[in-house]
């Protein structure tokens, strides 16, 4: 058995060891919902009695009257930005100044009497006398303070704390020029989510600084004892259990338990004690052996990797070797044919299918070699030429392989209009093309069609048509290893190279099924660019 294998089945073990004790560690006692929450609420009542409490507040008190406590309500706050005064209105106002008597008694018209430098001071109390906010949704002290904050003072502040809204005052807190106290940071601490709490009247509600915790024997909603949130950490440290804030815009972990905004959970310490050190020693043990089959797994990969490098370069070597017997018997077949009429005719179709296979031989030795080279990442090394004229160069390249087909008129040939300049390899060109017109000699129908035509983006077209139809639908079908149709007689791996190569010119081979159409895509720009960085090196 190999050494992965057998640390695989170790780690499958110990999984299941340790699924199993989670399981039983699921249903004991202290996973028990009812127990969790005595548990907490127990060591609630142990921390309000062991720390000291640093004062009392009443809420309610402090917003002693309906109309106050409305500046609790977080529906008439308004966060949105104070607006410049509009000289129009004022200048209407000034206007309407002695229209309407009875709008001096209006509180936002006195106001807005103020604002525009109507008058020079509001009438003697009033900001005591409802209503507290002004339509805008900002309470008037805050408008008040906003326009006077300069000549304004840490008393001024105190004294007319609950005429803010008390989301207001979290701003007034974070001002520098603003001399900080104990009922401004408390009440600087409520924020939208939090204030939801104090209006429900939850028995805990965590600030930033201080821990508000409603007087259990009070019959007064609005009446928490205020602990200084360092001290109930520390009183924390010692138990069992961590209280954080609960976020509404987070995704946090499951609460143990929830009361108010106050989330608690296991602290880290317990959860150990309660996995207990054999649980913990398994699963760094586990995590250890993971690692080794992961490192014992990459190097088995390297490995097979390596052997079939080796592997393909051993076959590399005897494909090259199959070279010089290969064309030492093309250059017998050559003779023999030149000496064709001298031969008995026994031994002439002898001869025939001998060269036949000569010549099959010799295409496989050439396929082969480029399958063979198509896993490196230097597939190809091109010696791109500037050739002056497409339609000489490409037409020669035909005639060469293909010339009793043009004279039987089994192939056409059509050229550019324009001929211009292009950048190509005469030798892996020659391979595709070769390729692309065997394939529809082989598997399509006479006549084969070669075309050239340059496209609206002046990429050069070169297309090879016949009249048949293909049974596959896509050219990634064609083009897996020694895929072939019903009527090849070659190993399947022609189109594969044309492919590889077309790509590594930077070109796009293109397929048509019905009637069968193979088209190579080649960017004039693309391979100067490649041509220039040959010649660079």
């Amino acid at each position: 058995m190999r050494i992965h294998l057998f640390l695989i089945a170790i780690i499958i073990v110990m999984a299941f060891i340790l699924g199993r004790w989670s399981y039983l560690f699921k249903d004991q006692d202290f996973y028990n919902n009812q127990e969790k929450e005595v548990s907490v609420e127990e060591t609630i009542f142990k921390m309000v009695a062991s720390v000291k409490a640093n004062g009392i507040i009443d809420i309610f008190k402090i917003y002693d009257n309906f109309e106050k406590r409305k500046l609790l309500n977080p529906e008439l706050y308004s966060s949105s930005s104070l607006s410049q005064n509009n000289k129009i209105n004022c200048q209407q106002k000034q206007k309407e100044k002695y229209k309407n008597f009875l709008d001096i008694y209006r509180k936002d018209e006195l106001w807005q009497q103020f604002e525009c430098s109507l008058i020079d001071e509001l009438p003697d109390m009033f900001f005591e006398y409802p209503p507290y906010i002004h339509p805008s949704g900002k309470s008037y002290v805050y408008l008040y303070y906003k326009m006077k904050k300069v000549k304004l003072n840490r008393d001024w502040i105190e004294r007319n704390l609950n005429l803010f809204h008390i989301l207001e005052l979290n701003e007034i807190k974070n001002e520098k020029k603003v001399s900080k106290s104990k009922l401004l940071d408390i009440f600087g601490s409520f924020n939208l989510a939090r204030l939801q709490y104090l209006v429900n009247a939850d028995v805990l509600i965590l600030l930033d600084d201080y821990l508000l915790v409603k007087k259990f024997d009070s019959l007064v909603d609005g009446r928490y004892y205020i602990y200084d949130l360092n001290e109930v950490q520390k009183f924390l440290d010692s138990s069992q259990f961590i209280m954080i804030e609960k976020r509404q815009d987070q995704n946090q972990k499951k609460c143990l338990y929830e009361m108010g905004n106050s989330c608690w959970r296991y602290s880290v310490g317990y959860l150990f004690q309660m996995v207990g050190s054999f649980s913990i020693y398994l699963f760094v043990t586990s995590i250890v052996l993971l690692i080794l089959v992961v490192m014992v797994l990459i190097k088995n990969i390297l490995k097979e990797r390596k052997s079939e490098d080796q592997r393909r370069h051993s076959l590399q070597i005897l494909t090259h070797e199959f070279r010089t017997p290969v064309a030492a018997m093309l250059l017998g077949i050559e003779k023999i044919q030149q000496n064709f009429n001298h031969i008995g005719l026994p031994l002439q179709d002898i001869a025939l299918r001998l060269s036949n296979d000569v010549y099959r031989l010799q295409r496989l030795v050439e396929k082969s070699s480029s399958y063979l080279n198509l896993s490196s990442k230097n597939v190809f090394k091109f010696q791109l030429k500037k050739i002056d004229s497409i339609n000489v160069f490409l037409s020669e390249i035909i005639d060469h392989y293909f010339l009793n087909k043009i004279e039987e008129g089994q192939l056409k040939i059509v050229l550019l209009k324009e001929d211009s300049f292009f950048y190509f390899d005469q030798h892996w060109i020659g391979i595709c093309l070769k390729n692309l017109i065997e394939n529809s000699f082989a598997h399509g129908l006479s006549p084969v069609t070669f075309s050239l035509f340059f496209s609206k983006n002046n990429e050069l077209l070169i297309e090879v048509a016949d009249e048949g139809s293909c049974s596959f639908k896509t050219i990634e079908q064609m083009c897996g290893d020694f895929v072939k149709s019903s009527k090849s007689k070659g190993m399947g791996l022609g189109l594969k190279i044309v492919k590889k190569i077309v790509e590594d010119l930077d070109g796009q081979l293109s397929f048509l099924p019905t009637p069968t159409r193979f088209q190579i895509k080649l960017s004039r720009h693309k391979l100067e660019k490649k041509f220039n960085e040959i010649q660079r090196f």
